[in-house]
């Protein structure tokens, strides 16, 4: 079963999309605060791992920055859902290799699944980002 963690401050959204995930057959995990996120990455061992930007105390950017830091990390699939768009924050997640970068409010919680599933078989989800 694989397993997906997701960061995401506001419960409501992170029981919505860890409820949608288990239906589909992931094995997932909530963080709604920071502490030493690299360490629960590294404790949970996920196939991917999504990321909101709007973080309490911190962004997902520095998050994605501090994981890429550990040598056992700097592979992990890492998508960032968030409801900001900004070209910069958009280009650095890139840079840090997030593999996409999907606004909330653009996609059903249905839709980002699929795009995790085809992620975790190693398909493209080239031209799915919805930027407008």
């Amino acid at each position: 079963m694989p397993k997906i963690l997701v960061f995401e401050d506001d419960p409501n959204i992170s029981d919505m999309y860890k409820l949608k995930l288990q239906h589909n057959g992931f094995d997932v995990r909530v963080i709604n605060a920071p502490g030493d996120v690299v360490q629960q990455v590294k404790d949970f061992a996920p196939d991917l791992l999504i990321l909101d930007i709007l973080l309490p105390g911190m962004s997902g950017l520095s998050v994605l920055e501090e994981v890429r830091k550990d040598e056992a990390l700097t592979t992990l699939p890492v998508v960032m859902l968030t409801n900001l768009s900004e070209n910069a924050m958009v280009k650095r997640a890139k840079e840090l290799g997030a593999l996409g970068f999907y606004i909330k409010a653009n996609f059903t919680p249905g839709e980002i699944v699929d795009i995790i599933k085809k992620i975790i078989a190693g398909e493209s989800t080239e031209g799915t980002e919805r930027m407008e």
